[in-house]
């Protein structure tokens, strides 16, 4: 959380506010981000639709479909996200809901560069004592978060895109390994027993009458 506040307050105020925030809190792609429409994200239900992605083909940037068949997936995400995008949605005026939602400054008409933003971004977090960061760092630290919160893998993969809660597995072993043990020092294995209950002398068990057993 510390490094969050970090890099959230590095931004504040800035043109990339919306775009570091969205990542940080969805762990969607940097591609997968700038390949968003204002039709994909319909903000009152606290919901992004990964349809597409913006990829480099030789020295051309282009959108495409997504990484993988699963990456095309719908992302909740949390109501504190709200105001920012609404600050940035009114930032481009009435935009319509084909248009992007990280257009260039340059051409409307195309998503903005993920070089030319990784740049802005790592100028900000190297200010913020966060050097070498990097906007695909921000899905990673979404990642973490989860799962040190202790959220499942199998959650936090479907979040990702990954093609397979192993993939996630593997890239944030130890982050899983330190949730697993922090869940077991804090787990029902140190609390207080319960009582057991005293074993029913069988004689007194047999004296009972019908009665006294329903009641």
């Amino acid at each position: 959380l510390a490094v969050y506040k970090r890099l959230s307050d590095a931004v504040a105020d800035t043109d990339i506010r919306a775009y570091v925030e969205l990542i940080a809190r969805t762990g969607l792609r940097p591609g997968e981000a700038l390949a968003l429409k204002w039709s994909d994200v319909p903000i009152k239900d606290l919901v992004i639709y990964v349809r597409r992605a913006l990829k480099q083909v030789g020295s051309q940037w282009l959108v495409g479909p997504t990484k993988t068949a699963l990456s095309a997936r719908d992302v909740p995400f949390p109501p504190e996200l709200i105001p920012i995008l609404h600050q940035h949605r009114h930032r481009q005026g009435k935009p319509r809901p084909e248009d992007w939602v990280f257009p260039s400054p340059f051409d409307p008409t195309k998503p903005d560069n993920p070089v030319r933003l990784a740049k802005i971004a790592r100028e900000l977090f190297d200010r913020a004592g966060l050097n070498d960061w990097t906007p695909r760092d921000l899905r990673a630290l979404h990642a973490t978060m989860l799962l040190s919160d202790g959220v499942e893998v199998t959650v936090v993969s479907r979040r990702l895109g990954h093609s397979d809660p192993t993939t996630t597995y593997r890239h944030y072993a130890g982050v899983v390994t330190a949730a697993d043990r922090r869940a077991a020092e804090g787990s029902l294995w140190d609390r207080p027993r319960r009582p057991k209950p005293a074993a029913v002398n069988p004689e007194d068990r047999e004296s009972q009458t019908p009665n006294t057993l329903a009641g």
